[in-house]
């Protein structure tokens, strides 16, 4: 996201190496959520949109009911223009993470990094995730940084990463059959 630089080889995005990019059009490309979601002052609605002044209610209902279900999805539509206190210390930490994975929908970014996206997520919600993103993100690039054997083995390909370089490369099946670090990582 510009942060960092490589100190060997390339990121590239699109064929293009990501520092030749407008450090602010990179990052309108790429969203991110972190274990732990950081909330502003404001609203609900406020902390969700964060400027992005396009999306409807009705966008807004749609994503609480993909990725929370209905009873929590009537809980947040209540709450929408009710301040969130301070760093949203009204919701749980599931919920914080469910609201910034919505955030980072909304903005709609062609690149999605999900760090620990089901940390705090009991199964059910994690499989709402993965639901999600197979169903509406199937045609963008998700990065997930896990290591739930149930959310991992969701995914086509999978990285395994050692010492901050790609140690290993294939699907779930063909790791867990070929890669005693992938199998050991999983069984953590």
């Amino acid at each position: 996201v510009g942060f960092f630089r490589p100190q060997s080889g390339t990121v590239e995005l699109d064929g293009v190496e990501v520092g030749k990019y407008n450090l602010r059009s990179l990052r309108k490309r790429i969203g991110y959520v972190d274990t732990t979601p950081e909330f502003v002052g404001g609203s609900l609605r406020d902390n969700l949109l964060l400027g992005n002044t396009g999306v409807k209610d009705s966008s807004l209902e749609e994503m609480f009911r993909s990725l929370c279900g209905d009873r929590c999805a009537e809980k947040f539509l209540a709450l929408l223009d009710r301040p969130m206190g301070e760093s949203g210390r009204m919701f749980s930490a599931g919920e914080k993470l469910r609201l910034s994975i919505i955030r980072e929908l909304l903005r709609d970014p062609d690149i999605l990094i999900l760090d620990e996206p089901s940390a705090t997520l009991d199964s059910l919600h994690e499989q709402m995730l993965v639901n999600l993103l197979s169903t509406r993100w199937a045609d963008r690039t998700i990065i997930a940084v896990s290591h739930r054997r149930s959310l991992v083995n969701k995914f086509p390909r999978v990285l395994v990463l050692e010492k901050g370089r790609i140690s290993a490369d294939g699907s779930f099946e063909q790791l867990e059959r070929d890669n005693a670090e992938f199998r050991r990582l999983m069984n953590e």
